[in-house]
């Protein structure tokens, strides 16, 4: 593959109707690359970290320093994750690549819909002081839905139009 990238962009407010809140879930070693959509021109981009429980972040151009090969009747995956963290955002995703001798390409999409993705809609922003004590942020929302505290149901949240989401979120 000679490279992936994000087409059709789309930027927005970020959404504000129903949040479902469930935690990051570890996902091991299958995260490739990552679409920052903070950049102007967002690329693929290696992901760095998340091994301790925190979320990968976007590190050097992936395409930079790798190639992805796939050999004949063989199937890879490969996983892209994305982060946004002023706008939501719209796209698909084009893949240029090599058959033989000749240049190619697909664009992918969510069913014939773009893949969207949203930062929380933070109505303020978590402020820690030195020590680690302080305020922090809320988000604003129609509707919220969060997993319960033992992880065995999804329960609605009274109060969504001022949300404490707190940091790394708000």
């Amino acid at each position: 593959m000679d490279s992936i990238k994000p087409v059709n962009i789309r930027r927005a407010k970020p959404y504000n109707g129903t949040l479902l809140l469930v935690p990051p879930q570890d996902s091991g070693n299958a995260v490739e690359m990552m679409f920052d959509f903070d950049e102007t021109e967002p690329r693929a981009r290696v992901a760095v970290g998340g091994e301790d429980g925190a979320a990968p972040q976007p590190g050097e151009p992936f395409f930079q320093k790798k190639t992805l090969t796939i050999e004949d009747a063989v199937e890879d995956v490969l996983v892209i994750r994305s982060t946004a963290t002023r706008w939501a955002v719209s796209f698909e995703i084009r893949i240029d690549y090599r058959l033989g001798d000749q240049a190619k390409h697909v664009v992918i999409d969510d069913g014939g819909h773009p893949f969207a993705l949203s930062p929380p809609n933070c109505t303020d922003r978590s402020r820690r002081s030195a020590d680690g004590s302080g305020d922090d942020g809320h988000a604003s929302y129609e509707r919220i839905w969060e997993l319960s505290g033992d992880f065995q149901a999804i329960k609605e949240v009274s109060g969504p139009d001022r949300f404490p989401l707190g940091a790394p979120y708000c």
